[in-house]
């Protein structure tokens, strides 16, 4: 089990640019997706719901599980950012930091670089180049 602090910490890793409190991993993926995009592809839906399934299982440190889930939700609708941002966590939580930036970088593409899904995979690559003491990178990202 996790307590409230590792999900705090989880959801700031996820959410970095908000404050370290609560629990809005999961409200963030539904605000992602518009209703009407759910409703029009049913694809989109099943992705959202795997999307939280891995989320729920990051949640409580089973970080295989998150990224098996989070491929699913890649599998059936490739063109949705989110997917790739979320499986890039974890795998960057396990160390798989060449995965991870695999999955940036489709983030980062699939959406341009804007929403909150271009925001937090920026970010994501930017703690990497800070991690890898690439300080003009990072500046780039952030």
């Amino acid at each position: 089990m996790t307590t409230a602090r590792d999900r705090e910490i989880l959801n700031h890793v996820f959410n970095p640019l908000l404050p370290l409190s609560g629990d809005l991993i999961q409200e963030e993926i539904l605000e992602e997706t518009t209703e009407e995009e759910v409703e029009n592809d049913e694809n989109v839906k099943r992705s959202r719901d795997f999307e939280i399934q891995g989320i729920q299982a990051a949640n409580i440190g089973n970080y295989s599980e998150a990224i098996r889930f989070m491929s699913l939700a890649i599998e059936v609708a490739p063109d949705r950012p989110s997917g790739y941002n979320n499986r890039a966590q974890a795998h960057r939580l396990i160390g798989n930091i060449q995965e991870a930036k695999v999955d940036l970088n489709n983030a980062i593409n699939l959406s341009e670089g804007k929403g909150r899904v271009g925001c937090q995979a920026l970010c994501q690559r930017g703690l990497i180049s800070l991690k890898e003491n690439r300080l003009n990178d990072a500046k780039k990202r952030f």
